[in-house]
């Protein structure tokens, strides 16, 4: 979606030396569940387990 948050996102990426840039990503619900199992993953390290 356009507007001024990934308008300026996008610009302060190639000003701190991004090569490309990609358009806003869609709310697909394939994506969200990528993003999710993604963030699943990388909490279990933030869990401490008890011995």
């Amino acid at each position: 979606a356009p507007g001024f948050l990934p308008d300026r996102a996008s610009e302060l990426a190639l000003e701190a030396g991004a090569v490309a840039v990609s358009d806003p990503l869609g709310a697909a619900p394939e994506l969200a569940r990528v993003i999710l199992a993604r963030y699943a993953v990388g909490a279990v390290d933030l869990v401490p387990i008890p011995a």
